[in-house]
């Protein structure tokens, strides 16, 4: 079960918790520079090693995270290529 600081600063587990877009963002950007490429399969795995069946909240974060850092990784992408002119 993943924990995680409420607005108090408390530590508390993932239920009743959100996780703004903001937040999501970051932990993507930092485990792009990280993980660079990686960072995808990274998050894979820890989404088959950490999500149990009902821990619905977990496995939200950890998607959010990858949806996010494929974002990101595709956007580096683009703009590489628009760089070079490539498409």
């Amino acid at each position: 079960m993943w924990l995680a600081t409420d607005r108090k600063g408390r530590q508390r587990r993932g239920f009743g918790l959100t996780i703004t877009n903001a937040e999501i963002h970051r932990a993507a950007e930092e485990l792009v520079k990280r993980y660079g490429d990686n960072a995808v399969a990274f998050l894979q795995e820890r989404v088959a090693v950490l999500s149990a069946p009902e821990d619905n909240w977990s496995k939200n974060v950890l998607l959010r995270t990858l949806t996010a850092v494929e974002d990101l990784l595709a956007r580096r992408v683009a703009n590489a290529d628009s760089r070079y002119g490539t498409h």
